[in-house]
């Protein structure tokens, strides 16, 4: 793993360790499985995401490196870097957003409705992953 790869997932992690785990946190002290699952959610976003722009980012500086050195193998090997990162950010980092979306809309209409405790309550039924871990 690259330098720029490993730096962006590492900040990444940072990120969703602060923002998420104090959702976590929250969830924590007020009972609630639903906040707790955003908070995971949102962990594994700002991860992701970390992870996917360290990828894009070495992909388009191998991609410039080899293009002023002109060594044509850097330049595929950068645009095929920076592509698996495209592909990746589509497909992954989507996919939790939708669950991470689908439990917030879900903690938010129940703590709306009549019966507010079923939101500190609210079961989830799907984790998160982030695309390294398929």
């Amino acid at each position: 793993m690259s330098f720029i790869k490993g730096l962006g997932k590492f900040a990444g992690q940072v990120v969703g360790g602060v923002v998420g785990g104090s959702l976590e946190v929250v969830g924590e002290l007020v009972d609630s499985k639903a906040i707790k699952q955003v908070g995971k959610g949102v962990y594994q976003v700002a991860a992701t995401s970390g992870e996917v722009l360290g990828s894009l980012t070495d992909g388009v500086v191998t991609t410039v490196h080899g293009a002023v050195t002109k060594d044509g193998e850097k330049v595929k090997q950068g645009l095929g870097d920076a592509g698996n990162g495209v592909v990746v950010a589509a497909t992954g980092v989507g996919q939790v957003i939708k669950h991470t979306a689908m439990g917030t809309a879900s903690v938010v209409r129940q703590t709306l409705s009549d019966e507010p405790e079923q939101a500190a309550q609210q079961p989830s039924n799907q984790q998160p992953q982030s695309p390294s871990d398929k």
